[in-house]
C-alpha cells in the first residue's frame, strides 16, 4: 500500500521528509478512487490464489 497510496510527510519547513504517511482508507476510496479499485482487485486475487495454495499443501 505504501508504494501505491504512500505520500512523503511534509517537514515545518514545506519540504518532503524522510516519512511516508498513508492516508485514510476513506480518503484513499474518494481522491484515488481508480487505483482504490485497482488494488482492491488484486488484493482479492492474491488472497484467492494464496488460499487456493494452502489448501492443496495441507491437502497432501
Amino acid at each position: 500500500m505504501k508504494t501505491i497510496f504512500g505520500k512523503r510527510k511534509l517537514k515545518k519547513d514545506g519540504s518532503e521528509g524522510k516519512m511516508v504517511v498513508i492516508p485514510s482508507v476513506e480518503e484513499l476510496q474518494r481522491e484515488d478512487r481508480e487505483a482504490w479499485i485497482s488494488y482492491s482487485a488484486l488484493d482479492a486475487i492474491s488472497t484467492l490464489k494464496l488460499y487456493e495454495s494452502m489448501t492443496k499443501k495441507l491437502q497432501l
